[in-house]
């Protein structure tokens, strides 16, 4: 497999200070807890972030990709970013893959050498076949050691990968539409496959990879459309199939987890939960921030014996927000951060810093301050009760409902005022798949392509008058 291994700088600046300021201007000084932010990107470019690894020696590795819309017939790139500990960029890296003309990244995961392997998915045409997983393992500074890349006719992807006490990583894959248990060394070999569709409720849909208090993992494969039925299927450490649990109440309610050995904190679509070993409910609960419902991506626990959790919200600000909460090992919130910036901003990554106990994020924001979308990372207190007051955002948002996308591919937008102009909605490579007039009315009602695949779209408003664009993401399921 060939690589396009040359460098370019990517330009880092402040991440919309004149919001920030303008947010904390006349705020008392204890709720001024926003310690760091930065931005990266080209102003020719629409930069996307995927994950972020925090490095055992000291600062961050960023992952995601790189799109020229500017460029005609240039593909989208893989790229890394390695930050310091305060966001100052060290290195940067592009990539490209023979056929691929765009990426997605999924996961990051640092190995005891210090090497990382970032996962996620390839695009071969414009929408026209189905994505391609790729592994990829790059040295500490950032050459690439090895690339994979599944190519099928159908979906292929990886779950979140673990590492194995010989240093192998474990992943659960769809690969030629079956959920698989797959192990690979540190060299790229494939050491183990072991297929995990066991029965007809099974439908070929992969749903999470598990460490369990045997040494071995639980996988999860599940319809992915309602009622959602499936089985976790219990491996040992040599990948032999043992018990068999029924996925959860509506799907599989899994996302970023911490593991203990013996119980299980999550991150799921409703809040957060606590697991037993063998997956039964110990607690539920739901989470606000500021007074908004959200659903976290991300868990990490803090020095203090607690946990941060991290997600995106859907308010009055024009677009998704990032949301903060403390949570108590009984699931209590005890403190909530909302982050009211222009645009769209997906949260790709959190961590707690070392010996501070700060909160560390980054993602992608729609509309940086470099050109089009681009990579934003910043610090907060560990402390932090608020950063910014919800009746600042603009009385016009505009929103989304469902967000994520319901079967049928309808969607009601709302705004605070007259929808006049054009929406256009776009693919994560910035490519226009469809656009409609708006209604003139503050509401209207769209019904998207129904051959749209799963995935990540920008939808946008340009008023008819030339005024402010407004932007906001669908998810598709």
């Amino acid at each position: 497999m060939r690589h396009n291994l040359n460098s370019r700088p990517l330009r880092a600046g402040i991440l919309w200070l004149a919001v920030l300021l303008g947010l904390l201007a006349g705020a008392p000084a204890a709720h001024a807890q926003l310690l760091r932010q930065k931005a990266y990107g080209t102003a020719t470019g629409q930069e996307t972030m995927g994950a972020m690894a925090s490095l055992r020696a000291g600062g961050y590795l960023l992952g995601g990709s790189q799109y020229f819309g500017a460029t005609p017939n240039r593909p989208g790139e893989l790229y890394l970013l390695r930050l310091n500990a305060v966001g100052d960029t060290l290195w940067t890296r592009h990539y490209g893959l023979r056929g691929a003309r765009g990426f997605y990244v999924q996961h990051a995961l640092e190995d005891a050498a210090g090497r990382v392997l970032l996962v996620g998915s390839s695009f071969t045409s414009s929408g026209t076949t189905q994505d391609d997983a790729f592994l990829a393992l790059f040295s500490p500074q950032g050459d690439t050691l090895w690339t994979r890349r599944a190519q099928s006719p159908f979906q292929d992807y990886y779950s979140r990968p673990q590492l194995t006490p010989a240093g192998d990583f474990v992943l659960a894959a769809n690969l030629e539409g079956a959920p698989q248990l797959v192990r690979i060394s540190p060299s790229g070999q494939r050491l183990q496959q072991v297929i995990v569709a066991y029965s007809p409720s099974d439908l070929g849909q992969l749903g999470l990879l598990l460490p369990a208090n045997n040494g071995g993992y639980w996988v999860g494969a599940y319809n992915s459309t309602p009622p959602y039925t499936g089985n976790f299927v219990r491996f040992d450490a040599a990948g032999v199939r043992g018990i068999e649990l029924p996925i959860l109440p509506n799907g599989p309610a899994f996302g970023d987890f911490i593991y203990d050995g013996n119980e299980y904190i999550v991150a799921t679509g409703e809040g957060v939960a606590r697991f037993d070993a063998n997956l039964n409910v110990v607690w539920n609960r739901t989470l606000t921030a500021r007074g908004y419902l959200f659903g976290p991506d991300f868990i990490r626990a803090t020095p203090d014996g607690n946990f941060v959790v991290g997600g995106g919200i859907n308010t009055t600000s024009g677009g998704q927000d990032l949301g903060f909460a403390k949570i108590s090992p009984a699931g209590l919130p005890l403190r909530d951060t909302v982050l009211i910036r222009p645009g769209n901003e997906t949260l790709c990554g959190l961590a707690v810093a070392p010996g501070s106990g700060n909160y560390v994020f980054a993602g992608s924001g729609s509309q940086g301050p470099i050109g089009g979308e681009d990579i934003f990372w910043g610090e907060l207190r560990r402390s932090a009760v608020t950063a910014a007051r919800p009746g600042l955002a603009p009385a016009n948002a505009l929103t989304a409902y469902p967000n994520p996308v319901g079967a049928d591919g309808v969607v009601q937008l709302a705004a605070g005022q007259a929808l006049r102009g054009t929406l256009t909605l776009r693919d994560a490579l910035g490519r226009e798949l469809a656009r409609w007039p708006g209604s003139g009315a503050p509401t209207q009602r769209l019904a998207l392509p129904p051959s749209l695949p799963a995935g990540l779209y920008l939808l946008t408003l340009a008023p008819a008058d030339g005024g402010p664009r407004q932007a906001l993401r669908l998810l598709r399921p």
